[in-house]
């Protein structure tokens, strides 16, 4: 679908930098007009109507804050695969859309991600239905049990009995002002605590604002009954016409034998 146009885009614009870009303060000299361009392009991609993006551009350009940063509710939310990633798309009271996504590829144990969750015995590849293909993106389910099978950006996934590791899998939040990404590696257990074992450092763009404070944190290590392991990328986000700093942060969460992306700030 179009809307998950901007995703490959803005990893592509973010893993081309061999290393963070440091924060600086917005020069409208020579940055104005290729930030506005480019928040206009995430929000066309992301599926804002016409009207609502050029609202919304109108309001970028008189440095207003829009969507999350101008504290609005969130008005509509869901999550659905598209191929190695679980991609959650939000939309504000005033039209505005920002994209978290977690790339998840298939396990090599035969089981869809609920049945995973539900606690479902390992099958062999020879009993996996179409259904459950096309659930995990597409992509073939190797036939051994402990093969380690991965994505082209690679995050890598390997499964035994109970169990599903991945390594290397990229935890991220774009929106029209600026993007954040960290990797991760974490453990899935049927029969135990789920847990985070790494976070790597976060790769971050700005758009029309200026960002610091950029930093990865794994705020709770283990699944446990306090709640779940949760790592975090955050920064601080200011734009240019005076409005207070922000935090902006997305975070991987882990427990119930499932993963999860959560934004806020």
């Amino acid at each position: 679908m179009k809307k998950f146009a901007v995703l490959g885009a803005a990893i592509i614009a973010l893993f081309s930098l061999a290393h963070p870009a440091p924060a600086s303060a917005f020069n409208p000299d020579d940055a104005t007009k290729s930030h506005i361009e480019a928040a206009e392009v995430f929000l066309a991609e992301a599926g804002a109507s016409k009207h609502d993006t050029r609202q919304l551009i109108n309001k970028i350009e008189r440095n207003e804050p829009i969507g999350s940063a101008a504290g609005l509710p969130i008005v509509a939310k869901w999550t659905q695969r598209d191929g190695d990633f679980l991609v959650t798309t939000e939309t504000y009271a005033d039209g505005s859309i920002e994209v978290s996504s977690l790339e998840q590829p298939a396990a090599p144990d035969g089981l869809t991600d609920a049945e995973f969750e539900a606690g479902r015995p390992a099958q062999t590849a020879k009993e996996t239905t179409a259904a459950q293909h096309n659930e995990r993106g597409g992509l073939t389910v190797p036939g051994g049990r402990n093969e380690i099978h991965g994505s082209i950006k690679g995050c890598k996934v390997k499964a035994g009995s109970g169990y599903r590791s991945y390594r290397a899998c990229t935890v991220l939040r774009q929106s029209a002002t600026a993007n954040i990404s960290f990797t991760a590696a974490y453990t899935l257990v049927q029969k135990g605590n789920d847990y985070i074992s790494g976070v790597s450092t976060p790769i971050h763009r700005c758009y029309v604002a200026s960002c610091t404070d950029v930093k990865t944190k794994i705020l709770r290590k283990k699944e446990s009954r306090s709640g779940k392991a949760v790592a975090r990328g955050s920064m601080n986000v200011t734009a240019p016409g005076g409005w207070a700093s922000k935090s902006y942060w997305v975070e991987l969460r882990v427990g119930g034998n499932k993963a999860t992306v959560v934004n806020g700030g």
